[in-house]
């Protein structure tokens, strides 16, 4: 019996190292192992051309954010093929920056059967190129937070053109499809799929630890969005109330890191900022913790977080979790069961609920094993690989029968 023809797969990334979303890298990672796919990883940011998911991987790097690549793009393809020169002149703002010329330059000669473009940006991009005939593909864009709650994404016509041209959109959360039917998209196009995580390499070794000191943990991007900024002011609330046998642990890099770190000078003893840590180290810190505190809120810009897949994470090692009422987050969370739900900002609330979990091991244990089993019945990446390989086949062979 021949062997199935491969499926020719171009999956579109802001960045491909050893420091990309976790989503993405266990995406990118689960596809390459399936024999039914060729895979290229096309991406905008590639600092290590030696890291590599899977040797069998192609990747592509777009080069946009050279300045002289862009203009070296412009130039050939003015002289090697001016039709599409001319069809690429009016797409506003990527045509403006010269983007899209130099995405052209490296996709002209590739062909897909299907493009998955992770984030809203990559997806509009990808449809321009198939509304100027360059891409003839299936596409499937997949939105993962400020793609679509930013003040930019938000404007009128920002997405017409992927309206029209995506196959599928995919969103991780039921507050995720609110918004991306707030912006216009066919809800028959929707499909609200929760990024999975990895239950192989989020599983507890040890029992949860009964310490007497309570560490709470923090891991996200220092931005205003996340609320790390809160911390500080929620530590001095809980000593307010007595609760004084505590640490935080706040990990990773952004622009609040300087703010937070001056805001908690007089709590050294109480906050410690690490910084970037790898994937294993996060998995350590997890594991040495009590809980984990998501204390997210609405930015300037109204934008909110849409999923949080460090909640899943701290889920699958059995750690209660503490976060707010914020956007696609608190889906994740029964109050009461497998963690608690806080109004955003509400200082007060977020230390009490803390102090309670701090008071009563066998309540962070039991709540850790809810959280477990939730997370087991619905963010696990084997079930969510099972669903997009579904959607693939799916879309493919559609394709396959109308042409």
């Amino acid at each position: 019996m021949p062997n199935k023809k491969k499926n020719k797969l171009l999956i579109f990334v802001n960045s491909y190292s050893s420091q990309m979303e976790t989503f993405i890298y266990n995406h990118i990672k689960m596809v390459a192992s399936d024999s039914l796919y060729e895979l290229t990883v096309l991406c905008h940011y590639y600092p290590d051309n030696s890291f590599n998911i899977d040797e069998n991987i192609k990747v592509i790097q777009t080069h946009i954010s050279s300045f002289s690549s862009r203009i070296t793009s412009v130039y050939k393809i003015l002289i090697h093929d001016v039709p599409l020169f001319f069809k690429l002149l009016k797409y506003g703002g990527n045509t403006l920056n010269l983007s899209l010329f130099t995405l052209a330059n490296s996709l002209k000669l590739e062909r897909y059967d299907l493009v998955h473009a992770h984030f809203g940006q990559n997806g509009k991009l990808i449809a321009q190129l198939m509304d100027a005939d360059l891409i003839h593909s299936e596409l499937i864009t997949q939105f993962h937070g400020l793609d679509i709650t930013s003040k930019k994404c938000k404007r009128k016509n920002y997405y017409n053109l992927l309206k029209k041209k995506a196959n599928m959109i995919m969103v991780n959360t039921q507050y995720s499809l609110s918004v991306v039917k707030s912006l216009g998209f066919n809800e028959d196009k929707i499909t609200v799929l929760a990024v999975g995580t990895n239950s192989t390499f989020f599983n507890r070794k040890t029992a949860v630890a009964k310490d007497k000191t309570l560490k709470i943990l923090f891991i996200g991007r220092l931005i205003e969005l996340k609320g790390a900024q809160l911390i500080p002011c929620i530590a001095r609330k809980m000593i307010q109330l007595e609760f004084t046998d505590f640490e935080f642990t706040i990990v990773g890099e952004g622009i609040l890191k300087h703010s937070i770190h001056e805001n908690a000078n007089d709590l050294e003893e109480k906050i410690k900022l690490t910084g970037y840590k790898s994937l294993l180290e996060i998995k350590q810190l997890l594991e040495d913790s009590h809980l984990l505190i998501y204390p997210g809120i609405a930015d300037e810009e109204g934008r909110e977080e849409t999923q949080g897949l460090i909640v899943q994470e701290a889920m699958f090692m059995k750690l209660p979790v503490i976060v707010s009422k914020i956007g696609g987050v608190p889906e994740a969370v029964i109050n009461g069961e497998t963690g608690f739900i806080c109004m955003p900002g509400d200082i007060s609330d977020f230390a009490e609920k803390i102090i309670r979990l701090g008071n009563d091991y066998d309540l962070r244990k039991t709540m850790g094993q809810r959280g477990y089993e939730l997370a087991k019945n619905k963010y696990d990446i084997l079930d969510f690989h099972k669903k997009i390989t579904d959607i693939y086949e799916d879309i493919v062979t559609k394709n396959n029968f109308l042409n």
